[in-house]
């Protein structure tokens, strides 16, 4: 790991809303997203990263376990990872 600071996260909206639901609901699944995260913010890349296509092209997708999804993006000139959405897979591409 290189010793530059962890980009900020910014959580947009709909990830905050299921992240509020999520930790009364799941304590642990909740934690598993946080720190999955913000260990993404602070090491900037990971294998559980696919840049998505079509109408979500220039998100990111990262990967939380075999379960969760979360859509996110880089903002390397401001130094912030926003999270726009994070969901089931099942669910993460609805509209």
């Amino acid at each position: 790991m290189d010793d530059a600071p962890p980009y900020t996260i910014v959580y947009e909206y709909q990830a905050s809303r299921f992240l509020d639901h999520l930790e009364v609901s799941q304590p642990k699944t909740f934690q598993r997203i946080e720190d999955e995260i913000h260990h993404l913010a602070f090491i900037k890349s990971s294998p559980k990263l696919k840049a998505l296509t079509g109408k979500y092209k220039g998100l990111l997708r990262l990967r939380i376990g075999r379960e969760y999804r979360a859509m996110l993006y880089f903002d390397h000139p401001s130094g912030k990872l926003y999270v726009v959405a994070i969901e089931h897979r099942k669910d993460v591409y609805r509209p």
